[in-house]
């Protein structure tokens, strides 16, 4: 009995250790799974902080983008005030030629392939046609014409003289070749270079069409602006001979 007595409280420490032991494993196990839980948050803040990251850089180069866009706006802006205030001093000082009546000689000018390179590259446009217009009244005024108006790159000019027209639309034709031209201007297959067999210069920058026509119009000051203005088939017959020349190109009617 009393062997058996002994072996019982062997058998029920030992219990008691595998109890002691299963309990501490199972301790662990909790913990484990406590770990598991908190990597599992982890990771999904991580997940999340990954994804704000993302939508911050991406709103950071829209940014830029934006700053960048709006920077290149302002210069085109800038640009594009600069020569219409150049453009209204050159017009300003033009004013004091008298407007010739009777026969008179019109001329009208257009810039051939304008529409295109305005939609192609305005900003670089702008600049020429700041260009082309000072040029344009500076010659007048030499010539002795009178600047009736002008519609966007198209001047409408008079002169008492044929002789002073046609020298006017030749040397205007010859320093337009001259101009300092803006580079990306010239790389537009209307404002192109273009040389002739023995290597002169034809073409560079701004290709002018240009048509004189010699008659008597009706004359009278606009009543807006008070400049003169010119009305009647023969203002008609100076437009369609304009309109028939190419860019480069000075026409003269027979009259």
């Amino acid at each position: 009995q009393t062997s058996h007595t002994s072996d019982l409280e062997s058998h029920t420490a030992e219990l008691e250790g595998l109890r002691t032991i299963l309990t501490q494993r199972d301790e662990e196990i909790n913990e484990l799974r406590d770990i598991s839980a908190k990597s599992e948050g982890v990771l999904e803040d991580v997940a999340a902080l990954k994804q704000q990251l993302e939508t911050l850089q991406a709103q950071l180069a829209e940014a830029r983008s934006m700053n960048g866009s709006l920077t290149t706006q302002l210069r085109e802006v800038v640009s594009k005030v600069s020569v219409l205030e150049a453009d209204r001093r050159d017009w300003l000082a033009s004013q004091g030629e008298d407007a010739p009546t009777g026969e008179v000689t019109l001329v009208f000018t257009d810039v051939q392939g304008s529409t295109t390179q305005w939609e192609k590259n305005p900003d670089v446009m702008a600049v020429a046609l700041g260009k082309h217009n000072s040029l344009m009244r500076k010659l007048i005024r030499e010539q002795h014409g009178y600047e009736v108006k002008t519609e966007g790159d198209a001047f409408m000019v008079s002169f008492g003289s044929p002789d002073d027209a046609l020298r006017w639309c030749l040397h205007a034709q010859e320093k337009l070749v001259e101009l300092d031209w803006p580079t990306d201007l010239l790389t537009h297959k209307d404002s192109a270079a273009e040389l002739a067999e023995d290597g002169t210069c034809l073409y560079r920058g701004l290709r002018v069409r240009m048509g004189c026509h010699l008659g008597t119009p009706k004359c009278e000051p606009d009543p807006t602006t008070g400049r003169m203005d010119y009305f009647g088939p023969m203002v008609n017959r100076a437009a369609r001979v304009g309109g028939s020349a190419q860019g480069g190109q000075v026409l003269v009617s027979g009259n």
